[in-house]
Parts: C-alpha cells; structure tokens; sequence
C-alpha cells in the first residue's frame, strides 16, 4: 500500500478451497475514514477478462461458438479497415490478443445492452497493426469483441449472461457492472489514477467512466 500510494487494500488467503484468511487494510479512499473489510466492494478492471474467457468457454462447450470460426460469424456487421479484413479475425485470437487490433475504443460513451453492438459496428476505420495470428499486443478490444460473441451466441445480453452463468452459480453475489448496485450497497473502494499531464492524482468513484462498450474488458467490479 505504501509503495503504491494506496489508502487500503483486502486481501484473502484461499487454501483447498478453504477460506483461511479474508481482511481489509486501510480505508476505502476518497477521503473516507471507513475501513476496508472483507466485503468491500472493488473495481477489478482488467481481471473481468478472465471471466469474460471463462463465458466464452462456457459457450464452446454448450457448443454454440467455435474458437478458431471468424468473428464475423457471430458479429457479421464488424468490419475493419486496412489490408486485413475482420473476416481473418478469430474468436481464439480476441482471447489470445493476436487479432492486431489497436488498444483504443474511440472514447465511445454510448450505454445501454446495445451499446456493445453498436460500438462493433462502428470499427470500419481502424486498421489492424498486423495480420491476425503473427502479432501479439495488449488490446482491451479484443475482450470487448469476445463478449460480444458470447452475446449473441448465448442470446442473453452480456451483463446478464455473466451474472446468471457465471457468477451466481459461482456464489459471486456482490460481483456486478452496474455501479449503482455498488453505490446502493454502501461498501465501496473509490480508486484513483495519476495524470502525468498535471502531475495530480484524481478520485475514481463507482459511477466514473461506466463505459457500457468496455465492459467485458475490464468494468466489473
């Protein structure tokens, strides 16, 4: 926490499937004088992605998607501009990240269940960094491409397919996008990030930057 700048942290130790130890250390930020306990409610950013794998997978065994079928099979409005058309693009390669998309989503602010379909059909103007399957680069895209697929295989919007096929069943009851929920809830870390430009470090509440689009990549909290 000190070598961060952290006001505080939880932590738990799991053995066996055993609980052994679940703590909070410090307070929930922003000012706050509350403590972190072991039901503090965090947001987790890019380790959605994992889950969003986990839902991909759950659909592949239901067997609804193939992994190495193009991503337009399941999105057949996205399209990519450049040498290499989106139709190269695999579903195995969103979750590897060696589709070649670039790291950005166009700061698109749309919310909604549609929002993510709308932000894929909007892609015509982005050309990959290079052929799908020669190129690894970190790319939040590519998760948001790969809930999308499990989307509309599943026919449930993703915020819903996570809840019920992922996290309920696995006992996640405080797991969720909606920062209202966190909010209601009252037991919530406010985070922060440091602007380099201002050299200032600014408060990130529950409610600040809900990107509907972004959430397989990295919104849950």
């Amino acid at each position: 926490m000190a070598r961060l700048g952290a006001s505080g942290a939880a932590a738990a130790v799991i053995l066996d499937g055993e609980t052994l130890r679940a703590t909070g250390y410090g307070t929930r930020g922003g000012n706050s004088t509350r403590a972190v306990n072991r039901n503090t409610v965090f947001r987790i950013g890019s380790v959605t992605k994992m889950m969003t794998a986990a839902v991909v997978m759950q659909q592949v065994e239901l067997g609804r998607i193939d992994l190495d079928a193009p991503i337009t099979d399941y999105i057949p409005e996205f399209e990519v501009g450049g040498r290499w058309p989106a139709e190269l693009m695999t579903v195995r390669h969103a979750l590897t990240h060696t589709t070649g998309f670039p790291d950005t989503i166009n700061g698109f602010l749309d919310a909604g269940d549609t929002a993510l379909s709308r932000w894929a059909s909007l892609q015509g103007d982005i050309e990959l960094h290079a052929p799908p399957g020669s190129f690894w680069n970190y790319s939040n895209p590519n998760f948001m491409l790969a809930g999308l697929v499990a989307e509309r295989a599943a026919g449930v919007p993703y915020r819903d397919l996570f809840k019920e096929s992922l996290w309920e069943p696995a006992g996640m009851q405080s797991t969720t996008f909606d920062p209202d929920e966190v909010v209601a809830g009252g037991n919530y870390a406010v985070g922060f990030y440091h602007d380099d430009e201002t050299n200032r470090d600014y408060d990130l509440w529950p409610r600040d930057n809900d990107i509907w689009a972004a959430g397989p990549a990295g919104m849950a909290f």
